[in-house]
């Protein structure tokens, strides 16, 4: 990767104004009478830029870009339950398969899997502290940085739920590596911040 920090400001304006891959999933619930543990499935489809350049034209590194090219498959499974009257937990974990290649370069396969609990005593918020890891294979095909990709990344993720009425919740959560292995020279961030909207039907 080129270091020059123009090309990494333009990088991250960038990223702040356009578009990656969009996922597009369904859950089945039907597992057991309760609905507590189900299966996902879905497609990420390849919406995302995959010819941006550094400012001196050189091409920026496939894996830095936006969106991958590829078609992917989604697979996942997850189970809740309740632990005691103020306590429940979750895990969950999805499988992430490339269906094919684009333009010589073919990202890693990988899996995502979560893990934690909530506390619901309060009626106005609902504490939450979660593991997340992520192990992604190293990319493949000649346009492939093959010496530094794949990883493997450990989170601790306190946050919390705000109900604002029956259908749309708000969330927030604060992720902190607390292992991080990736091959050769790779950027990962010290702490991620997400936050956002969530509406039921």
């Amino acid at each position: 990767m080129n270091n020059n920090k123009s090309d990494i400001e333009k990088c991250l304006r960038y990223w702040g104004k356009s578009i990656g891959d969009i996922r597009v999933t369904g859950r089945y619930q039907g597992l057991t009478a309760d609905h507590s543990t189900g299966f996902t499935f879905g497609l990420k489809l390849p919406t995302g830029e995959t010819n941006d350049t550094f400012k001196s034209g050189k091409a920026l590194d496939r894996g830095l870009e936006l969106g991958t090219g590829t078609t992917d498959l989604l697979l996942g499974g997850y189970h809740f339950g309740n632990i005691n009257r103020d306590w429940d937990y979750f895990a969950q974990a999805t499988l992430q398969i490339a269906l094919n290649s684009h333009q010589e370069f073919r990202p890693g396969n990988g899996i995502n899997a979560s893990a934690g609990v909530r506390y619901m005593g309060f009626e106005s918020f609902i504490p939450q502290l979660q593991l997340n890891t992520r192990i992604e294979q190293r990319e493949s095909g000649a346009q492939a940085d093959v010496a530094n990709s794949g990883a493997t990344l450990l989170y601790i993720s306190p946050g919390v739920t705000m109900p604002i009425n029956k259908q749309v919740q708000a969330f927030g959560f604060l992720q902190v590596p607390i292992y991080q292995r990736v091959n050769g020279y790779q950027i990962e961030p010290n702490v991620l911040l997400s936050a956002g909207l969530r509406y039921s039907f």
